[in-house]
């Protein structure tokens, strides 16, 4: 039986006159990607990001190109890049496939877009672990430029989001930007 959402997506084909066997199954698969951008609950980020070890302070910590992907609030149209997260933990650190589970479901939680995603990620971390400083920076590519509008396939959008001393020191900042540009 199909849901509600699968009827739907089915009527729209039928008004843009799409039929034949090449559509019997798109409402289902169409329905399942649409469910697997709205299948986390915003209020499980920070239980991903569970300590496990002291650390001396003034120590940096940068993972970069970590894969993302989301679905743009605006036209339901993928984008997907890389995000690169780092901070200085106040004593207490996380295991670094946190930060990647992290920035893999912050694209999950609903439709949205990279600035929104961006920020859910450094915010979720930052109010989470309290560290001395916390900072992301995406790099993405989004359908929507590239099929509509001004169909540039191949432009992508780089969005930060700084928090504590990666906002307040400029040196702090330079060495993660650094690290964000040179990280492989």
């Amino acid at each position: 039986m199909e849901s509600d959402l699968e009827v739907y997506i089915r009527k729209i084909l039928e008004g843009l006159e799409l039929e034949g066997e090449d559509f019997v199954e798109t409402p289902r698969r169409v329905a399942a990607l649409l469910r697997a951008f709205n299948q986390r609950n915003r209020a499980e980020l920070p239980g991903l990001l569970k300590t496990f070890s002291e650390t001396a302070e003034s120590v940096l910590i940068v993972q970069t190109h970590i894969p993302f992907k989301g679905l743009c609030a605006h036209h339901l149209v993928p984008f997907f890049g890389t995000a690169s997260v780092g901070y200085i933990p106040r004593g207490r650190k996380v295991g670094l496939s946190k930060l990647t589970r992290l920035v893999l479901s912050a694209g999950e939680v609903e439709p949205s877009t990279q600035e929104a995603v961006t920020n859910l990620v450094v915010d979720t971390l930052y109010d989470t672990l309290e560290p001395i400083g916390a900072g992301v920076v995406t790099r993405a590519l989004h359908g929507c430029m590239a099929v509509r509008g001004v169909h540039a396939p191949d432009t992508w959008t780089t969005v930060s989001a700084l928090r504590g001393q990666f906002l307040l020191n400029p040196t702090v900042r330079q060495e993660f930007m650094e690290f964000v540009h040179n990280g492989r």
